[in-house]
């Protein structure tokens, strides 16, 4: 097992695709008028990309404009305190392709406001990142050095 700086486990990409298979919501992260913006969203993997549904507003305008947006999903099992927490980074697309339209519009999405005439905007999962950990409170103390 890799491990990161922090003593997180470094998940790869099928691993990190299949965390990201397990929860329904995610936050998109767009750069609005030279300022950041962290919008979240309802999604789903549709052939290893991720598509949420939208309407006209932020999250549209910059996947229209081909933009680049970050995407990250994560979840805390309260039980077992274990935590990950998946990052993608990738141009927004508009989902244009007939065949792959009804596909999406097929997914179970569950956005948090009702949307009229949604769009569909899908990321490619080429760029991922992805960590796993027990959270602070519950994990045992890593030594200081100081003997």
């Amino acid at each position: 097992m890799k491990v990161d700086r922090n003593s997180l486990e470094i998940l790869d990409r099928d691993v990190s695709l299949d965390l990201l298979s397990t929860v329904p919501f995610g936050r998109v992260a767009i750069t609005a008028a030279a300022m950041p913006v962290i919008l979240p969203v309802s999604f789903r993997l549709l052939d290893s990309r991720i598509v949420f549904a939208t309407g006209a507003g932020t999250k549209l305008a910059a996947a229209t404009a081909g933009k680049v947006l970050a995407f990250e999903a994560d979840h805390i099992d309260a039980s077992s305190g274990v935590a990950w927490s998946v990052c993608v980074t990738a141009i927004g697309e508009v989902v244009t392709d007939p065949a792959t339209l009804e596909r999406a519009r097929g997914l179970p999405l569950q956005p948090l406001v009702a949307i009229d005439e949604p769009a569909y905007v899908q990321l490619a999962t080429d760029v991922i990142s992805g960590r796993r950990g027990v959270l602070a409170a519950l994990a045992p103390p890593i030594p200081s050095g100081d003997a």
